[in-house]
């Protein structure tokens, strides 16, 4: 207030630019000299050199723009865009201008350069603030280019995690794109959407869409869109463990791809046939997924950079390749957060959250599984994995609220169809029924998705199905091939299973095959195991055992009181603390 007049000025036009301004642009504005920015400078406001001028903090260039009139501040944003637009800068200050001085115009002309700009140089939040500033002016864009803002934009939500909103504005463009009589428009936006509801566990919606795509993308001479299209269908096929289906659609997408040369297509192709191959027990499939990796990274695909990562920890879980899986999460989870991955980024943490409960490091395991779970705009496909991951941890915690977990899990797992989310909730419905003595609830909830798995020949995946049909009093018939500890179990050898899951790296399946033994010692090690783990139920049911052979001295383990405390005190241990 006690500035002069023209240093007032100087300190009101910066105020409307955030960072740094250049003095030629200023002095368009308002009168610059040594003077008066010497005067703003011993008041504390602002700083200069030879080119630039800057407030010295964010706070008090905000606190100065809150003291400007609304006409003031929309005079001063008018006059600034008209110079930036004059000088050519930077689009994404210009897109700035323009919605401060309420100039739809500008924005819808400016927002969507500045908006690929960021997407360019993965600011993915950026890109999509830009996008939603120019989808509100939409009257001032050409109605031939709404389609495909209108499309860039849903993209950019997907990316960025917001599915909902990633849905609305891609069946906008799918409208747009029929009114124009666009079909390659139509066929690529009806594309997008068989993705996005496939990202939010509609497998049915999906697979409709995505063969509309292709049906439309046919008809269209040398379409360019259309080996993506195939593609989707692949993938579609390859997680409704069709594996025909999906190697056909794979292999055509990876021909005509080739030919046209487009290397997302090819990249995205690639991963749906590698994990087809994986699926069905080849392991060779690893191999190709690598290369989809591979091709995503040299081209710079960032989509299918996350989808081959978090395609290939997956199947590495599958297999329980848990070492190489642990590089793979690692290096995904560092590449999606640089580049606001959203989706990517909390999918693979789920991942994480899954190889955290394998290994018996269950704290690290919920901490993940809560971190997105905790997230309500996260996406179905996303959340299934945590949760079927904190449906399990409840489960061999003896949780209060286990059962609920599962159902909860269970309610977004089963309209996907899809083996990989229904198998593991599947399992932790049979463990809570076996740690509770409740055999034919066991056998209800493990059967049908038994009997569904068993010809897809995944080696794992069916095993540890049969494994439980096998607790349930059945006598199923394990996958071909070398065999897993889950087969061991089932044959009667519980020494070698449990030494299996040891050198595996996993306390809680070697425990529970110990459990299978008539010998103290073997027991008492499960037993042992089980209480470090915290894993109360199954502990229980050696207790049980252990009793029954007349073992005597069987630590009895903490209190239900002890258990519940933070840091694992006895009641005799908190007051000795307190003294």
């Amino acid at each position: 207030a006690r500035l002069g007049v023209a240093s007032r000025g100087i300190v009101e036009a910066a105020a409307v630019v955030p960072g740094r301004v250049e003095r030629a642009i200023l002095e368009q504005l308002v009168v610059v000299d040594e003077e008066s920015l010497v005067e703003c400078r011993a008041r504390g406001l602002l700083e200069f050199d030879g080119t630039g001028v800057w407030y010295r903090h964010e706070l008090v260039r905000g606190a100065v723009v809150d003291a400007l009139t609304e006409q003031r501040r929309h005079a001063l944003n008018r006059a600034m865009l008209e110079v930036l637009i004059d000088a050519d800068a930077d689009v994404a200050l210009i897109v700035h201008h323009a919605r401060e001085a309420g100039n739809g115009e500008a924005v819808a002309r400016y927002g969507p350069v500045a908006a690929r700009q960021a997407a360019a140089a993965s600011s993915h939040r950026e890109a999509l603030a830009h996008y939603r500033a120019s989808v509100d002016h939409l009257d001032f864009v050409n109605p031939h280019d709404q389609a495909e803002l209108l499309l860039n934009y849903s993209i950019e939500c997907y990316l960025t995690g917001e599915a909902g909103e990633a849905m609305d504005a891609a069946r906008r463009a799918l409208d747009q794109a029929r009114g124009d009589g666009n079909a390659e428009q139509e066929g690529l936006a009806l594309r997008w959407l068989s993705r996005f509801h496939w990202w939010l566990g509609q497998s049915t919606k999906a697979e409709a869409t995505g063969l509309e795509a292709v049906e439309i993308l046919e008809r269209v001479p040398g379409s360019r869109e259309l080996p993506m299209a195939d593609s989707n269908l692949g993938q579609i096929h390859m997680l409704a463990q069709e594996a025909f289906e999906a190697e056909r659609w794979a292999t055509k997408a990876i021909k005509s791809a080739r030919e046209v040369g487009d290397q997302a297509a090819l990249a995205h192709a690639l991963n749906n046939l590698g994990s087809t191959q994986a699926r069905a027990g080849d392991l060779s499939g690893i191999d190709v997924l690598r290369e989809s990796l591979e091709v995503s990274l040299r081209e710079g695909l960032e989509d299918h950079v996350g989808r081959a990562y978090a395609n290939i920890i997956w199947t590495l879980l599958d297999f329980r390749e848990f070492d190489e899986a642990a590089g793979y999460i690692e290096a995904g989870l560092a590449y999606a957060e640089k580049r606001e991955l959203e989706g990517s980024l909390y999918y693979m943490t789920a991942e994480r959250a899954r190889l955290h409960l394998c290994l018996g490091e269950w704290d690290a395991a919920e901490r993940d599984a809560r971190c997105v779970i905790g997230r309500p705009e996260e996406p179905g496909i996303t959340r299934m994995p945590a949760l079927a991951t904190m449906a399990q941890l409840e489960v061999r915690r003896g949780g209060a609220d286990a059962l609920h977990a599962i159902d909860e899990a269970r309610a977004l797992a089963e309209p996907t169809g899809e083996l990989q989310r229904i198998g593991p909730v599947a399992v932790a419905r049979a463990e809570q029924a076996w740690l509770h003595d409740d055999l034919p609830e066991l056998r209800r909830a493990v059967e049908p998705v038994y009997m569904s798995a068993v010809e897809t020949r995944q080696p794992w995946v069916v095993d540890e199905l049969a494994f439980w049909m096998w607790r349930a009093g059945a006598s199923p018939a394990p996958s071909e091939g070398p065999g897993t500890p889950y087969t061991d179990q089932i044959r009667g050898n519980w020494q070698a299973a449990a030494d299996a899951w040891d050198r595996l790296g996993c306390p809680y399946e070697r425990a529970t095959a110990l459990l299978d033994s008539d010998d103290g010692g073997p027991l008492l090690l499960a037993l042992e195991i089980l209480v470090g783990l915290g894993a109360a139920p199954a502990a229980r049911l050696v207790r049980t055992k252990l009793q029954a052979l007349g073992v005597r001295n069987v630590p009895r383990g903490p209190l239900p009181s002890t258990r519940a405390n933070p840091a694992g005190l006895t009641g005799r241990q908190l007051e000795v603390a307190e003294l």
